[in-house]
């Protein structure tokens, strides 16, 4: 652990099998909560992959998760693809 201090990176990313075991309920997330609590310890932005539903997007909200990835938001895409939603989507961008 002492390592993550010394290495030169700003974002840990919470796997998404962590974020899988959020529940419906809230409930499910004690590592997923850790992660974020050492994160910002360390000064250290957070992802979090595979979010697919309110509940764990709301827990890594409140858990002040900064960047969210997934199929709750879109399933992946080409940057022509990108491009497109984007436009769609956002169109004051």
């Amino acid at each position: 652990m002492s390592y993550l201090e010394q290495l030169p990176f700003d974002t840990i990313k919470i796997d998404m099998s962590f974020v899988r075991k959020i529940r419906e309920n809230g409930e499910g997330g004690v590592v997923a909560a850790t992660i974020a609590a050492m994160a910002h310890a360390l000064n250290k932005k957070i992802v979090a992959e595979g979010v697919e539903i309110q509940a764990q997007l709301d827990f890594l909200i409140q858990c002040d998760c900064e960047l969210i990835q997934g199929y709750y938001y879109s399933r992946p895409l080409s940057a022509d693809e990108l491009a497109i939603y984007v436009k769609n989507n956002h169109p004051a961008i």
